[in-house]
């Protein structure tokens, strides 16, 4: 789902933008709950927001490291 090159061979995603590493936790996070739960239902869902909310409660200390990566 992450789709991180374009059909043009660019780069769908930056990790010096802010917003860009938000949407890449985010659609991890949809991700993972995809091993738990198949289909988007109530179950997914839930498991879905849970795994958000707690990635979003550390988004600074994952969005710095996410920053770093690009820096070494």
């Amino acid at each position: 789902m992450l789709c991180p090159i374009t059909s043009k061979g660019k780069h769908r995603y930056s990790l010096n933008n802010a917003n860009d590493r938000m949407r890449m936790i985010m659609l991890a996070a949809h991700e993972v709950a995809h091993f738990t739960y198949s289909y988007h239902d109530e179950q997914f869902d839930s498991l879905c927001f849970e795994i958000t909310h707690r990635m979003m409660c550390e988004f600074r200390a994952i969005s710095k490291e996410m920053n770093q990566v690009t820096k070494d």
